[in-house]
């Protein structure tokens, strides 16, 4: 008789309990606890994640659901960046606490106003695109000249700004406030920079946050290490493969790689990719009508099949640019659009129309929300159209990825390129298909789709509407 998070939140409430640390006191009595990945994968939760179990490491037993999202999650949790943003929060916060002296005589609202012009100078230089390689002793180079001191002063001066930031958090605490600080971000983050292996991160400047800088994780093992101290670990995905690649990002020592067949019948599912479209760029760029052709193949389709269809699209400005026309000219058509930036509420609101809907339309973008981890089982969603292969843009970032992982494994454009791209487009058809009597189609409207074959067992066609309306029994 386990309750629900609700009951069990109600329930601690009308006791006068809270409910977190109600749970916390209950955890060294459970057999097992589902928790976020940062509850493990956090050296400093998961101490006392460990603590409130009562357990030592080595006799865990861990379950990663949904693993392919980990290594990207791990990167994320182990890099560190400081934006613009973050910097205008430290001139106030430091207004706030009566502009704190630092080393060599300089107030911290001077120094963080000259950390902010030698960061939009960083940005401004370095920046093509979305992101550029920042040099590995450029910052600490621009600091010392900006303020005529040495490297010893600009540490000394960023280990003030940590300890002043957890005096003002130990403040903000003890007022009933969040303990956050503006001062203790940026000292940090100049401390992290400075130590960082050029082997290990990349340093990284980029326009997030109204720009910034970012010393970005090459390496997920860095914090996927403990794994190899449990009892034992398994790790679970329909798009997990190719299984050796997840193995060697994470560093996992003597792991068994298992695939089981999907217990779904063949039957109930029709895999095609078009080969008379492509989104890839170059060819794009030289057949000035390939986005009219790839338009006009969508109307076509949504035109001659009324069932739910989902439209998924590489990136927003291409769900903009193809969907306005797209609905201008199937206006008999209920369309349903996730937008950029929108609020979880907004984006829920859309699905559940979506859902209920027949015949509806669903336009989103792959890796989004709406593409992965979301199930439409029956006739919710019984068609996906997939607009081109979702390779990654060809950032810094990316580039930097592709170098370090040829030198570890030679297999760089291999693990950072087609494997995210072949995970994507699974996880997008993957929505369909959910029960043993779900029936779907999933249109790639791309030629590269053979090269994905061993992903979605996709069949080459130019007459997509043909085979999806015999297979739909529609006239």
């Amino acid at each position: 008789n386990i309750p629900t998070v609700e009951e069990w939140k109600e329930l601690c409430e009308k006791n006068g309990v809270c409910p977190y640390e109600a749970t916390k006191s209950v955890l060294k009595h459970a057999d097992g606890a589902v928790v976020p990945y940062v509850f493990f994968f956090n050296p400093h939760i998961r101490k006392n994640l460990l603590d409130w179990m009562k357990v030592d490491i080595e006799d865990l037993v861990v379950i990663v659901d949904e693993a392919h999202n980990l290594p990207d999650y791990l990167r994320e949790l182990a890099s560190t960046s400081l934006s613009l943003f973050t910097l205008s929060g430290g001139l106030n916060e430091a207004a706030e606490f009566d502009d704190p002296l630092l080393a060599n005589g300089v107030r911290a609202r001077e120094f963080i106003g000259g950390l902010n012009e030698v960061l939009e100078g960083l940005v401004d230089e370095f920046v093509v695109d979305e992101d550029g390689f920042v040099p590995p002793q450029q910052l600490g180079e621009d600091l010392m000249f900006k303020f005529n001191t040495s490297s010893i002063t600009l540490k000394k001066i960023s280990t003030e700004l940590v300890n002043m930031g957890m005096l003002i958090k130990a403040q903000k605490g003890k007022r009933g406030g969040l303990p956050r600080s503006y001062l203790f971000s940026i000292g940090s983050f100049l401390e992290f920079w400075e130590l960082v292996e050029p082997d290990e991160f990349l340093k990284l400047a980029h326009l997030e946050g109204g720009g910034a800088l970012e010393a970005f994780c090459l390496d997920p093992s860095k914090l996927s290490n403990v794994l190899n101290q449990t009892h034992f670990s398994l790790h679970m995905s329909g798009t997990l493969s190719p299984l050796e690649e997840y193995r060697d990002s994470l560093g996992l020592k003597n792991a068994k790689l298992k695939k089981v067949p999907s217990p779904f019948s063949k039957e109930n599912r029709l895999c095609l990719y078009d080969m008379r479209f492509t989104t890839a760029h170059e060819r794009m760029s030289k057949d000035f009508d390939m986005q009219k052709k790839i338009t006009t193949e969508i109307v076509s389709i949504l035109k001659g099949s009324f069932v739910n269809t989902g439209v998924f699209f590489t990136s927003f400005s291409m769900l903009e640019n193809v969907g306005k026309d797209v609905m201008s000219r199937v206006p008999v058509r209920n369309f349903f659009i996730e937008n950029r930036g929108a609020s979880h509420s907004k984006t829920a609101s859309v699905l559940d129309r979506f859902k209920a809907s027949n015949g509806g339309v669903l336009l989103s973008v792959m890796g989004g929300r709406l593409s992965e981890g979301i199930d439409f089982p029956g006739k919710e969603m019984e068609m996906a159209i997939i607009v081109g292969v979702p390779f990654p843009k060809p950032t810094a970032r990316s580039k930097g990825l592709i170098r370090y992982y040829d030198l570890k494994f030679q297999r760089g454009w291999e693990y950072v390129v087609r494997t995210p791209a072949a995970r994507r487009l699974a996880q997008t058809a993957g929505r369909l298909i959910r029960s043993e009597t779900d029936r779907g189609v999933v249109i790639l409207l791309d030629d590269r789709g053979g090269r994905f074959k061993d992903v979605l067992e996709l069949t080459a066609t130019e007459t997509p509407l043909r085979l999806v309306r015999t297979f739909l029994g529609q006239r």
